[in-house]
């Protein structure tokens, strides 16, 4: 679905380093929320943070659900997945990635981001009921009918948008 609205807002053809932006700009405030222990805004952050990167894996025409499968092929179930190193290196490598068009670095850098909110979701199941699923329905509502415009290869959503 959230191909699909990409595609209907032609996201999936936009500069990828406006889109490396967007996954920045989640990936820190779904890190604030937590640090601050706000399990909405973290739930939300997990999501857009999903978002972002699907698109962005649209984009370079990666298949995110292979990279999703290698991530649980590499970090399956039960293994204790540590995290703090991957969020400087993630963030890094991802930026440097899609920059220089290495799409092992991005591939291995988007590892990083789901090592991150895999060890957030482990960590939030203990006391609620979470997994990815549920955080990406989350935010595909609350953007499956959001409306906007790309501005300098970004997709800025209505409201954001500046008044003439």
């Amino acid at each position: 679905k959230v191909e699909e609205w990409a595609v209907e807002r032609n996201l999936h053809t936009a500069n990828p380093q406006g889109q490396t932006l967007k996954v920045v700009e989640e990936f820190t405030e779904m890190l604030i929320a937590d640090g601050d222990g706000n399990y909405t805004e973290t739930v939300d952050g997990i999501g857009d943070t999903f978002v972002t990167v699907i698109i962005l894996c649209q984009q370079l025409k990666l298949d995110f659900k292979d990279i999703l499968n290698g991530f649980n092929i590499l970090y399956p179930k039960g293994i204790k997945v540590t995290w703090e190193d991957d969020v400087y290196s993630s963030l890094n490598g991802l930026s440097t990635g899609v920059a220089k068009g290495n799409i092992r670095l991005v591939e291995y850098s988007i590892i990083g981001i789901l090592r991150v909110i895999s060890s957030i979701i482990k960590k939030l199941s203990d006391t609620k009921d979470i997994n990815y699923v549920y955080c990406l329905s989350i935010a595909y509502d609350e953007i499956k009918d959001r409306k906007g415009k790309m501005i300098d290869g970004v997709f800025v959503k209505e409201s954001d948008l500046p008044s003439n």
